[in-house]
């Protein structure tokens, strides 16, 4: 067999075998899903937050507050759907909030406007008052995110463990309102910042570990 044989038979072994790989079936995902209410209170920036967790590129200029609610998909890589319940956060909204509470609900977010320490007691207070209404989050786990962390170089955002205090969450511990795991990251809507390892905290609280991530 001459060089030239050799040669064609050797680009033709190499179009097989791309082929192949540009025609092979690609497995169908196997999304897990998840249920999760957001909640905090007006202003806190819970829908600027969910806006940019569902899409990178999405503009926040102009985005209204939530008047009652709003449903959104986000997509937590690699393989999961959190079907996020936005709620109003006004006083007259807020005795409402445990009825969006169902067994179906995996999850809460709360949301805290990390630059409006005035409001942290007022906060706290609804934490600790939907908490007391609602049996069925008190055993979820519990997310907080603490907003505007693009503006935690001027000092103007606390630590996660100053909300923790701002917040009462050892109180909670203590009343048994807030019986699941908890964590409290801060976070920026305007770059994403931490956004994507918070989801990825109540995923793996609420479906455990990928398999493939296991020790």
């Amino acid at each position: 067999m001459t060089f030239k044989q050799d040669l064609l038979l050797y680009l033709a072994a190499v179009r097989i075998m791309l082929h192949r790989l540009v025609t092979r079936k690609k497995e169908p995902v196997q999304w897990l899903d998840m249920r999760v209410l957001c909640l905090g209170l007006d202003g806190a920036g819970k829908t600027s937050v969910l806006l940019r967790a569902a899409d990178a590129t999405a503009t926040l200029e102009g985005v209204e507050p939530t008047n009652g609610f709003k449903v959104r998909t986000v997509i937590v890589e690699p393989n999961c759907r959190a079907e996020v319940w936005d709620i109003g956060g006004g006083q007259n909204l807020r005795p409402y909030w445990s009825r969006y509470a169902t067994p179906e609900t995996d999850g809460l977010m709360w949301v805290l406007d990390g630059t409006d320490a005035a409001r942290f007691t007022e906060a706290c207070d609804a934490l600790h008052d939907v908490l007391r209404r609602s049996i069925l989050l008190r055993s979820l786990p519990l997310l907080v995110l603490v907003t505007k962390a693009d503006l935690a170089a001027a000092g103007a955002v606390p630590t996660a463990e100053e909300a923790s205090v701002g917040l009462g969450l050892d109180a909670l511990k203590q009343e048994r309102l807030a019986l699941g795991p908890h964590l409290i990251q801060v976070v920026s809507a305007v770059d994403g910042r931490n956004l994507a390892k918070a989801l990825k905290w109540m995923m793996t609280s609420v479906h455990g570990e990928p398999a493939q991530e296991r020790t």
